[in-house]
Protein backbone atom coordinates (compact mmCIF):
# COMPACT_ATOMS: atom_id res chain seq x y z
CA UNK A 1 0.00 0.00 0.00
CA UNK A 2 2.83 2.45 0.61
CA UNK A 3 3.63 2.45 -3.13
CA UNK A 4 0.01 3.28 -3.96
CA UNK A 5 0.01 5.96 -1.24
CA UNK A 6 3.09 7.53 -2.82
CA UNK A 7 1.49 7.52 -6.27
CA UNK A 8 -1.72 9.09 -4.98
CA UNK A 9 0.42 11.70 -3.23
CA UNK A 10 2.16 12.48 -6.53
CA UNK A 11 -1.21 12.79 -8.27
CA UNK A 12 -2.56 15.19 -5.63
CA UNK A 13 0.68 17.21 -5.65
CA UNK A 14 0.53 17.48 -9.44
CA UNK A 15 -3.08 18.64 -9.33
CA UNK A 16 -2.23 21.27 -6.71
CA UNK A 17 0.90 22.43 -8.55
CA UNK A 18 -1.10 22.95 -11.72
CA UNK A 19 -3.99 24.71 -9.98
CA UNK A 20 -6.42 21.88 -10.67
CA UNK A 21 -7.03 20.50 -7.18
CA UNK A 22 -9.95 22.84 -6.44
CA UNK A 23 -11.64 21.78 -9.70
CA UNK A 24 -11.04 18.03 -9.58
CA UNK A 25 -13.06 15.17 -8.10
CA UNK A 26 -10.93 12.24 -6.97
CA UNK A 27 -12.38 8.85 -6.09
CA UNK A 28 -10.36 5.84 -5.01
CA UNK A 29 -11.98 2.49 -4.39
CA UNK A 30 -10.79 -1.02 -3.90
CA UNK A 31 -12.00 -4.48 -4.62
CA UNK A 32 -11.21 -7.79 -3.01
CA UNK A 33 -10.02 -9.45 -6.18
CA UNK A 34 -10.29 -13.21 -6.10
CA UNK A 35 -9.25 -13.68 -2.50
CA UNK A 36 -12.10 -12.49 -0.29
CA UNK A 37 -15.38 -13.08 -2.09
CA UNK A 38 -16.35 -16.38 -0.54
CA UNK A 39 -18.94 -15.30 2.04
CA UNK A 40 -21.01 -12.36 3.23
CA UNK A 41 -18.89 -11.90 6.33
CA UNK A 42 -17.67 -8.39 7.15
CA UNK A 43 -14.28 -8.93 5.48
CA UNK A 44 -15.92 -9.98 2.23
CA UNK A 45 -18.65 -7.36 2.15
CA UNK A 46 -16.60 -4.21 2.81
CA UNK A 47 -14.26 -2.43 0.43
CA UNK A 48 -12.57 0.97 0.74
CA UNK A 49 -14.01 4.08 -0.90
CA UNK A 50 -12.35 7.50 -0.62
CA UNK A 51 -13.87 10.54 -2.29
CA UNK A 52 -12.67 14.12 -2.52
CA UNK A 53 -15.02 16.61 -4.13
CA UNK A 54 -14.39 20.36 -4.38
CA UNK A 55 -16.51 22.28 -1.90
CA UNK A 56 -17.39 19.36 0.37
CA UNK A 57 -17.85 20.72 3.86
CA UNK A 58 -16.76 17.60 5.77
CA UNK A 59 -13.42 17.02 4.01
CA UNK A 60 -11.21 14.56 5.87
CA UNK A 61 -14.13 12.91 7.66
CA UNK A 62 -15.19 9.30 7.59
CA UNK A 63 -18.53 7.57 7.94
CA UNK A 64 -19.89 4.12 8.64
CA UNK A 65 -22.69 4.73 6.13
CA UNK A 66 -23.23 2.03 3.52
CA UNK A 67 -22.65 3.15 -0.05
CA UNK A 68 -22.15 0.96 -3.07
CA UNK A 69 -19.89 1.27 -6.09
CA UNK A 70 -23.01 1.83 -8.21
CA UNK A 71 -23.44 5.09 -6.24
CA UNK A 72 -20.17 6.58 -7.52
CA UNK A 73 -21.43 7.78 -10.91
CA UNK A 74 -24.56 9.56 -9.64
CA UNK A 75 -22.48 11.16 -6.88
CA UNK A 76 -19.82 12.49 -9.24
CA UNK A 77 -22.48 13.72 -11.65
CA UNK A 78 -24.37 15.57 -8.92
CA UNK A 79 -21.19 17.08 -7.48
CA UNK A 80 -20.30 18.35 -10.97
CA UNK A 81 -23.73 19.92 -11.35
CA UNK A 82 -24.82 17.44 -14.03
CA UNK A 83 -28.23 15.85 -14.16
CA UNK A 84 -28.36 12.14 -13.42
CA UNK A 85 -30.04 10.16 -16.22
CA UNK A 86 -33.14 8.26 -15.09
CA UNK A 87 -31.74 4.90 -16.21
CA UNK A 88 -28.75 5.18 -13.87
CA UNK A 89 -28.86 2.91 -10.86
CA UNK A 90 -27.41 4.00 -7.55
CA UNK A 91 -27.95 6.92 -5.21
CA UNK A 92 -25.81 10.01 -4.96
CA UNK A 93 -23.92 10.19 -1.66
CA UNK A 94 -23.09 13.91 -2.00
CA UNK A 95 -25.13 14.66 1.14
CA UNK A 96 -22.83 12.30 3.07
CA UNK A 97 -19.77 14.19 1.85
CA UNK A 98 -21.14 17.25 3.60
CA UNK A 99 -22.56 15.50 6.68
CA UNK A 100 -21.07 12.05 7.38
CA UNK A 101 -23.35 11.60 10.42
CA UNK A 102 -26.53 11.41 8.31
CA UNK A 103 -28.74 8.35 8.64
CA UNK A 104 -28.17 6.53 5.38
CA UNK A 105 -28.75 3.28 3.54
CA UNK A 106 -28.87 0.42 6.04
CA UNK A 107 -28.46 -2.27 3.40
CA UNK A 108 -31.91 -3.69 3.96
CA UNK A 109 -31.33 -4.49 7.62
Amino acid sequence: MSYVDALVGQLVAGLKTNGLWEKTQVVLWGDHGLWCKHTNFELDARAPLIASVPGQSAAGSSTDALVEFVDIYPSLAEAAGLSIPQHVEGTSYVLLLNDPSLTWNDGGL
